[in-house]
């Protein structure tokens, strides 16, 4: 099945799912009987902030805008502090709450105990009209048919919803055609959130082009193995490197449309992407650079910290890493080799691997995390209207930088952020809960290091045309592979057995005796459950 593309779906989302999941049948009950908690809203004597940039866009004149909308949200602080007055006694709430004509009651929960305080107060019947989670996979009111289908109300009152929020996330946050939430796209609007990054300046000084193709790769990295491209005289360059547990590989696996922490469509079944006959392809491609040293010897071993000093050491020639982190990394390196003034890095794009022909990349990461309305609500319309005006560039910019005068400042003709100073006004929970878009436009208000932004904005440029689709992302985890560990692409069947492919102590043929272990023990299990919620929930 070489050319045609697997699709995937990633079992660990944000470093893990946010979940409520106990005792549920004790929310449902609550849920059917509990009425909507009344909001305890208070007026205001804070004085009022301007939006970013100084100007404000005309509040919206339509009859419903012109009715005060009222509603309740719980969210996740983020671990950041905030102001212990009434919601509408914040300055930041109550401008969003002024420009969306809505009285907001805003329910901060502490980060570290968000899940477990949202089963508590569910359990109780303290329930919102709105609630922030991450993906929709294990939101059980959407499960147990408590969550409200969006799809009318959005059409009606979230046309910048629509706009600015990219199809894969809408596709995230949809099942059987009902959209069951507001989806936060993932950073910078580009969802295949991972990417490979080279030397720019060893590819300079080899007169190397950036590779298209997998065998062009390979000539890459066998040229920073032999060329001394440092320039240190030393054959100490470490051409590829990545982590424990083959993890920052993804584009090297991708270049066959497979991840190994993923879903595949396969046969008319859905499976784990570490058994789809396309991931032998990536495994032979690592063994072949184990074997001719061009990735790090500590490759399955290194983390994250020495992974880290290796790169900033002058020695790696390509990485596996996130598109939102090319300025930051181009900012350490220059910190780091302060007597190299030529050290450069820069992205690109996923080479296609030998013999296929589908999306190559990392598999697609649509959404950061979700709004899910409840179906009892009775001010929906409101919601969605103060979503929407978020999804502005007005919205867009109050929720990124604040207020003018407090994190950001204005010298001369110039806008300075300072994000630093959001602790400071008790605000930085602000762009974590509310920055649900990321417009090019916002981004260009403020003044910025120019090389720092052009080198982040490359990375998001070449990751937002490429990527593997991911029908599964609305899917929860297999029960059946959530109770066995070991069935995962982390657990010790797949690790040890990839392992001793890879360093040559088994032929690449055993790949089918782990295959067939990996079912017997329970992965048939897994893939009967993939399998159905994928014909009931997204097979045309």
């Amino acid at each position: 099945m070489m050319g045609v593309p697997p699709f995937i779906y990633n079992e660990d989302k944000m470093g893990g799912y946010q979940k409520v999941t106990k005792k549920w049948g004790q929310y449902v009950i609550a849920l059917s009987v509990a009425g909507l908690a009344a909001a305890g809203l208070a007026g205001c004597s804070a004085k009022e902030p301007s939006p970013a940039g100084g100007a404000s866009a005309a509040p919206d004149s339509s009859a419903s805008a012109a009715v005060k909308g009222k509603f309740r949200i719980f969210v996740s602080d983020f671990n950041n502090q905030y102001p212990a007055v009434p919601s509408m006694q914040i300055p930041a709430i109550k401008y969003m709450g002024e420009k969306t004509n809505n009285d907001i009651d805003l329910v901060f929960i502490p980060h570290g105990q968000y899940a477990d305080q949202l089963r508590i107060k569910f359990a109780s019947g303290d329930i919102p009209d709105v609630y922030q989670t991450w993906g929709i996979a294990d939101a059980e009111p959407i499960q147990n048919n408590l969550a409200m289908e969006l799809n009318e109300l959005l059409d009606k009152y979230g046309p910048n919803l629509k706009k600015n929020i990219p199809k894969s996330a809408w596709d995230a946050v949809t099942i059987n055609g009902r959209i069951m939430g507001i989806p936060t796209p993932a950073g910078f609007n580009a969802p295949a959130e991972r990417i490979l990054y080279v030397r720019k300046d060893w590819m300079n000084k080899l007169g190397l082009q950036a590779p298209k193709t997998s065998d062009e790769l390979l000539a890459v990295l066998k040229a920073f193995k032999e060329k001394d491209p440092n320039g240190n005289g030393k054959p100490d360059e470490i051409p590829l490197t990545s982590r424990e547990k083959f993890t920052w590989l993804e584009n090297i696996f991708g270049m066959w449309g497979v991840n190994p922490d993923s879903f595949s469509v396969y046969n008319d079944q859905v499976i784990p992407s570490f058994i789809h006959p396309n991931i032998l392809k990536g495994l032979e491609f690592i063994r072949t650079l184990y074997a001719e040293k061009l990735i790090d010897s500590e490759f399955m071993t290194n983390n994250s910290t020495v992974w880290k000093q290796k790169i900033l050491s002058d020695r790696v020639g390509m990485f596996n890493h996130n598109q939102s982190t090319g300025g930051s990394w181009y900012r350490d390196m220059r910190s780091s080799l302060k007597d190299n003034p030529d050290a450069d890095f820069m992205a690109i794009p996923t080479p296609q691997g030998a013999g296929y022909t589908g999306p190559v990349g990392r598999v697609e990461q649509p959404v950061g995390k979700t709004f899910i309305l409840f179906k009892q609500s009775k001010n929906a319309e409101a919601v969605i209207r103060f979503f929407d005006w978020l999804a502005t560039e007005e919205g867009n910019a109050y929720a990124a930088y604040g207020a003018e005068g407090q994190a950001l400042t204005r010298q001369g003709n110039d806008l300075i952020h300072t994000p630093d100073k959001e602790k400071e006004f008790q605000e930085a929970w602000r762009n974590a809960i509310f920055n649900i878009v990321v417009l090019d436009s916002t981004l260009r208000k403020v003044k910025q290091d120019e090389a720092i932004f052009d080198h982040t904005m490359q990375a998001v440029e070449v990751a937002r045309k490429e990527g593997i689709p991911n029908p599964f992302a609305p899917m929860p985890i297999p029960q059946s592979l959530m109770s066995q560990s070991e069935l995962k692409w982390s657990g010790s069947l797949f690790q040890e057995a990839v392992a001793k492919i890879i360093v040559g102590d088994k032929p690449l043929e055993s790949f089918d005796e782990f295959v067939a272990m990996w079912k017997k023990q329970g992965g048939d299990k897994i893939i009967k459950e993939a399998t159905d919620w994928y014909n009931q929930n997204v097979k045309k």
